[in-house]
């Protein structure tokens, strides 16, 4: 180490001088303390070092003391006493033994205070070694320039990781070659309490696992580090640390959920909705899984797994005298599933129809007419997004039979077919046909032009076939 790189007492000097290393050494010129060691810190040259192995180490100095009026120091460990070191006349630059010192592993502190002044002092090595010091020795690593941590740097966490838990490492840059960081340390910022870094390898760790929860108000926080090479200390940088969101918490069905048999649109009466403290600060995080575990209308309603919305699955095993059905009703979030929630469909005296596309008001007993010839119950209003009736009639014009193809439709509604010929008048009908079905007709209609017209819902699609 090269005590003019260390923190250095106003009452030294640092003097040029080519023999010794790094160019330089320091004194004290005029001051003299042979009894006391001098107080305060002007008296002083504090040089600050790491120890990666504990042993008896033996403290070398590289000294300039021409005379016995003129060769000793006061020399303090951490915060230890001060001792004195006398009789260190040398011939010129020599390696003089200051002490020997059981170290632990860790930091510590080496304070060469003034006792008699012109005693000069060039370097000073710690050794494990009792082999003769000659030379100058490489250039002191004390004397390199302070480590840099980078500005801007952002790591995130779970909400759920334990303590201990490694968040990530912040990043340190330094100029000197072959620099081990090492005594990182947190000073100070809004998550001090909540995370901490471990001091050898710079990573940010979980210090509180209880204090980071993504749904309270504060879900980012700072921390302010610095970091030494052994010897420099940077300057306190501030990181951030963001909370990623976990499922972390069950979602609720809230109680009372109710809806009428006809209060929705087209065979759905409603959608049942919950709540998940995870979506409190991030909505749309959870991702719905609903189910149907029981009730009196299980098996004449059933849920959309993903959406929640109740629809009528079969209205034939319903007894419309009754009031009102109950639906138990669950649901998961991928993790957690929510306590049964009973869901009730009440049965009006009477029921609104949605027929050919109009609205009516009918009684129960003719609901269920209504639905077996595919209309529905509720209001009117658009269904999914199906292609429009698309229907083909093939070979045309035809000296045998046509071969009819519904190609596109709804393929939960069915599909009805009149036919007529050039006069207008009707030949026959069919019901209940399917889209993507395929059927021949025509073999025994006499030669002429026909009018086929298809119908399903409000769609209609009409086409004219010729028979040769």
């Amino acid at each position: 180490m090269e005590p003019e790189c260390a923190t250095i007492g106003s009452d030294w000097q640092v003097v040029t001088d080519t023999a010794a290393s790094n160019g330089k050494y320091v004194v004290v010129n005029g001051l003299n303390s042979t009894t006391t060691a001098p107080a305060g810190a002007t008296g002083s040259v504090v040089l600050p070092f790491t120890i990666d192995s504990a042993a008896a180490y033996n403290v070398m100095a590289r000294l300039n003391c021409p005379s016995a009026n003129d060769d000793s120091y006061w020399i303090q460990f951490d915060s230890g006493t001060f001792v004195t070191v006398n009789n260190l006349t040398t011939s010129g630059w020599m390696w003089m033994r200051l002490a020997n010192a059981n170290l632990t592993v860790g930091q510590h502190t080496l304070t060469i205070a003034y006792r008699e002044d012109g005693a000069r002092l060039d370097k000073i090595l710690l050794t494990t070694s009792n082999a003769t010091v000659t030379g100058k020795g490489t250039e002191g690593s004390n004397c390199g320039l302070p480590p840099v941590i980078t500005a801007g740097q952002a790591l995130a966490v779970s909400e759920k990781s334990n303590r201990d838990a490694v968040v990530g490492p912040v990043g340190a840059t330094d100029p000197d070659a072959g620099t081990e960081f090492q005594n990182w340390n947190v000073t100070g910022g809004t998550g001090a309490a909540v995370f901490g870094i471990d001091a050898i390898t710079g990573n940010v760790i979980v210090k509180d696992s209880t204090l980071s929860d993504f749904e309270s108000p504060i879900r980012s926080y700072t921390l302010i580090v610095n970091v030494t090479d052994g010897y420099n200390k940077s300057a306190s940088e501030t990181i951030t640390i963001n909370l990623i969101n976990a499922n972390d918490n069950a979602p609720v069905i809230p109680a009372g959920i109710s809806f009428a048999l006809d209060g929705g649109a087209c065979n759905e009466p409603g959608r049942i909705t919950a709540t998940d403290a995870d979506d409190t600060n991030d909505p749309g995080f959870t991702t719905w899984h609903w189910q149907l575990v029981g009730g009196t209308g299980a098996g004449i309603f059933a849920v959309n797994e993903a959406t929640g919305k109740i629809t009528i699955a079969d209205l034939g095993l319903a007894d419309l005298t009754r009031k009102s059905y109950t639906l138990l009703t669950t649901v998961g979030d991928g993790v957690f599933t929510s306590q049964p929630q009973t869901v009730t469909v009440t049965i009006p005296d009477k029921l609104k129809i949605c027929h050919n596309g109009n609205g009516i008001t009918t009684s129960k007993l003719a609901a269920l007419a209504h639905i077996r010839h595919g209309d529905c119950i509720g209001a009117c209003a658009p269904g999914p997004d199906y292609p429009a009736l698309n229907v083909t009639g093939n070979p045309n014009p035809s000296y045998s039979n046509f071969l009819i193809t519904i190609k596109n439709g709804n393929p939960n509604q069915p599909v009805s077919m009149k036919v007529y010929n050039a006069l207008g008048g009707f030949v026959e009908q069919r019901q209940d046909l399917q889209v993507a079905q395929s059927f021949r007709m025509g073999q025994n209609y006499r030669l002429g032009l026909y009018y086929f017209e298809f119908t399903q819902g409000l769609d209609k699609e009409v086409l004219l076939l010729l028979k040769l």
